[in-house]
């Protein structure tokens, strides 16, 4: 049984709430009747209430101040409020917060019906939700060295940027790893031919036999994790802040182990040494590059990073995720995000300054060439753009990084407010089609989801263009048009208010003067013979 609570100054309104929920034979049950917001908060302290019907408008506290409290203070209680269409906004942004829905005064009964079934259907969702959360539970406790190995998948490939939120990962899944921290990828050789002729099931066996040797490994030493990174790599994260030799040496360790067990050989890549999480990443992109070098120090092998790219102090550390993303919102136009990146990747690059001379402005010619191919790809122009304010020579001879900075700067702002300015054409637009559509169809139910497909864009994004364009919203605007279409009505034709409220889009004549007198402050009859307009054209 649904407990519900009745929030209205009026006692007869209370009354006939009560009335109508009991007569619906939905299983709902009235259990209190109150004037004031004080009074719902203190009713939900004692925990009997699942439902809140209230007015808007309660003295003290309104009925959209109560929901903000409850929300905080009795999360799983929900609320319909009800309303004039002045208050449509409050609404509005309660329903985007979690209001179960909300009406407009006068409230008709079958509207009362339809927001009541839709409460119902929700406590009914939220006990399915209930259910499968404690069956996910169990399942997810089964599963959970999947998420460990997503964890350090995302780890490795630099998903993860905040060291508290890496140490945490640690200690969730129980990882005996402190700072600081090596990575060695280990690959098997001629894994391809060695399984060329063996089942897939009998692939994946062999690789997780090779990663339960080194996983028993680590556990002997405790120090470390492994997981299966490729079917033909296993990756492995030390800590303690172990030493070059003392890596190497486990690795060998890791060569006779698996050549003996086995019969395979494998090679080994190895990553410099970082102190902090986040950089993981790096020594993992050091330790494939390591590998890639197994071409002429032959398989079978331990490679080093440093031994084989000792000057190297920018390659792996550079944010090519950051570069490209960086890329896509200046395509959109997103200044301040893409200017956030620009500075992300500037503190990279003065982290490793000194660096090779002319790259930084190879970096940046680089990400203008994206930008360019990107746009082009979203079928915006920007090459006279480019012809007009970039040039490479005078990017080639840019001194410093904080001088190369500035001006990097100053172009991505330039594109970015170029960008919004055909954004802002393509606003007019949709304002004007939307516009178009509703003062030609403004008798039909017109939704806002149905018109933001017409003109190609979100509901929300039409409705922002409204408030912009219109200090509206789309419904807002929408209800204006067939006001002031009611309002040629009267005073152009001999139409009673049940003929005009057809014509506008309504069914219901006393639903119909309610949104009149809401919206322009006065009823159809003071209307009427405020413009002069004699009675005796009205029809009864």
């Amino acid at each position: 049984m649904i407990r519900i609570l009745i929030a209205d100054p009026d006692k007869e309104n209370r009354k006939n709430f009560k009335t109508y929920i009991h007569s619906f034979q939905l299983g709902l049950r009235v259990i209190k009747e109150v004037e004031t917001g004080a009074q719902i908060l203190e009713e939900l302290d004692k925990g009997e209430i699942h439902l809140i019907i209230a007015d808007m408008r309660l003295s003290g506290l309104t009925g959209y101040q109560v929901f903000e409290k409850m929300k905080e203070r009795h999360p799983t209680v929900k609320m319909i409020l009800y309303g004039s269409i002045d208050e449509h906004k409050y609404m509005e942004r309660a329903l985007e917060q979690g209001l179960v829905a909300y009406l407009f005064k006068p409230v008709k009964t079958q509207e009362l019906n339809r927001c009541l079934m839709q409460a119902k259907q929700l406590f009914e969702d939220l006990q399915k939700q209930e259910e499968e959360k404690n069956w996910l539970l169990t399942l997810y406790e089964q599963k959970l060295p999947v998420f460990q190995d997503r964890f350090l998948i995302n780890l490795v490939h630099g998903h993860m940027e905040k060291d508290s939120e890496i140490e945490r990962g640690f200690q969730y899944f129980h990882m005996p790893l402190s700072s600081a921290y090596t990575v060695l990828v280990i690959k098997i050789d001629f894994f391809n031919k060695i399984t060329l002729a063996v089942e897939e099931k009998d692939k994946h066996l062999f690789i997780f036999s090779v990663f339960y040797k080194i996983d028993t490994m680590l556990a002997s030493i405790k120090n470390g994790i492994a997981f299966i990174n490729r079917l033909d790599e296993i990756t492995i994260i030390l800590g303690n802040s172990w030493s070059l030799e003392q890596s190497l040496e486990f690795a060998a360790q890791i060569h006779d182990k698996i050549k003996k067990e086995k019969q395979v050989t494998v090679t080994i890549g190895i990553g410099t040494t970082v102190q902090n999480p986040r950089d993981i990443c790096i020594s993992y992109k050091q330790a494939k590059a390591a590998l890639r070098h197994n071409f002429y120090l032959g398989n079978a092998s331990t490679i080093p990073i440093c031994y084989v790219e000792p000057d190297n102090h920018i390659t792996y550390q550079y944010p090519l995720k950051k570069e490209e993303l960086l890329v896509y919102e200046v395509v959109i136009g997103n200044t301040p995000k893409a200017l956030k990146l620009l500075d992300e990747i500037f503190v990279v690059l003065r982290s490793c300054d000194p660096l090779p001379d002319k790259l930084v402005p190879k970096i940046i010619l680089d990400i203008f060439v994206s930008i360019n191919r990107y746009a082009s790809e979203q079928k915006i122009q920007l090459d006279d753009f480019f012809a007009k304010y970039i040039s490479i020579k005078e990017l080639m001879q840019k001194d410093g990084l904080d001088d190369t900075y500035v001006y990097v700067k100053d172009l991505l702002t330039k594109i970015c407010n170029y960008i919004q300015s055909l954004r802002e054409e393509k606003n007019d637009w949709i304002y004007q089609c939307a516009k178009n559509y509703v003062e030609a169809f403004y008798f039909e139910n017109i939704s806002l989801s149905k018109t933001a497909f017409i003109v190609n864009s979100t509901p929300e994004y039409v409705n922002k263009i409204f408030q912009k364009k219109e200090n509206k919203s789309f419904y807002e605007y929408y209800v204006k048009v067939r006001m002031n279409k009611a309002k040629e009505l009267m005073l152009e034709t001999p139409l009673d208010d049940f003929e005009i409220a057809q014509k506008v889009g309504y069914q219901d004549a006393k639903y119909f003067n309610g949104i009149f007198f809401q919206t322009e402050g006065i009823s159809t009859t003071d209307y009427r013979i405020q413009k002069g307009k004699s009675d005796s054209f009205r029809r009864a």
